[in-house]
């Protein structure tokens, strides 16, 4: 369960979305079960330690939700309201 905070959430891929697939799935489809509560997914590599461009629910061109969220990586998940974060794959 995502807590009830709005602020930024850290969703630690390791942790969570391991668990959800296990292999790369558009943010759209692995989010789907907190579709109505997510706005906007940063992603971070580790590697260059830099962020990545947002993606956001709904969103077109770079931002667009069709783009790959990546076992092994973070992200920070910003919801507007409390949700559960379900499996998409096993």
């Amino acid at each position: 369960m995502i807590s009830e905070r709005t602020a930024f959430q850290l969703v630690a891929v390791m942790a969570i979305l391991v668990a959800l697939t296990a292999a790369p799935a558009a943010a759209r489809d692995t989010l789907l079960s907190v579709n109505g509560q997510w706005t906007t997914l940063i992603g971070f590599d580790a590697q260059t330690r830099a962020f990545e461009a947002g993606i956001v629910n709904g969103g077109s061109g770079t931002n667009t939700d069709s783009r790959l969220v990546y076992p092994g990586r973070g992200y920070w998940l910003y919801m507007t309201g409390p949700g559960t974060l379900c499996a998409i794959g096993a």
